[in-house]
């Protein structure tokens, strides 16, 4: 067998790992109770899929999100992760590319561990309203996640403690030095992609 043809083959399981790994997180949602359910069917579940097969290290992505989103010198949204695999003469470098997955939770509560570190959630309700003039409730805090999936941060209520940077399990966050924290002028705020 060819070198590319067993990575061929360990990409392909790894894909089905990740597909039962889908499947098993659908049916954890046939488990949970019925009106998150219908809040959750309500309102469109956004996603960014990366084919890490087709990566090649140029590190675009990693330039063009910051500067998109103007981040400042020190700082990335998005980073990529060179890894060297195996041992010589089989030795490969492959590129795993980091950024905010918009975590879905774990299966006791849903919440993402950047919002369940954060000490300034759950604060009031917010409105979300779908395309199609639905409303749904939710919880703000400074770093919250909206019933479509979208984890954010509001700085304004953002005390600077960084529990949530140290909570995110892609390293997906950063302090901002433009940024101010809302409640602790002397802090600066959180940012990520």
């Amino acid at each position: 067998m060819i070198e590319n043809e067993k990575n061929v083959g360990s990409r392909r399981d790894l894909l089905k790992a990740a597909g039962a790994l889908a499947i098993g997180a659908a049916a954890t949602n046939l488990l949970a109770p019925k009106e998150a359910q219908a809040a959750r069917a309500k309102a469109p579940r956004w996603a960014m899929v990366i084919d890490i097969r087709r990566c090649v290290g140029c590190y675009s992505c990693q330039v063009s999100c910051k500067m998109e989103n103007a981040f400042p010198m020190e700082n990335y949204g998005a980073w990529v992760l060179a890894l060297d695999k195996g041992q010589y003469p089989d030795a490969r470098r492959v590129f795993l590319p980091k950024l905010c997955n918009h975590c879905e939770g774990n299966e006791e509560d849903k919440i993402p561990p950047c919002v369940k570190a954060c000490p300034e959630y759950p604060k009031d309700r917010r409105k979300f309203i779908t395309k199609d003039g639905k409303k749904i409730r939710y919880r703000n805090g400074a770093t919250y996640k909206r019933p479509d999936g979208v984890i954010l941060i509001d700085n304004s209520l953002c005390i600077g403690c960084g529990k949530c940077i140290a909570a995110c399990p892609y390293g997906a966050r950063s302090f901002d030095k433009r940024i101010v924290a809302g409640k602790d002028k002397t802090k600066h705020g959180v940012t990520k992609c």
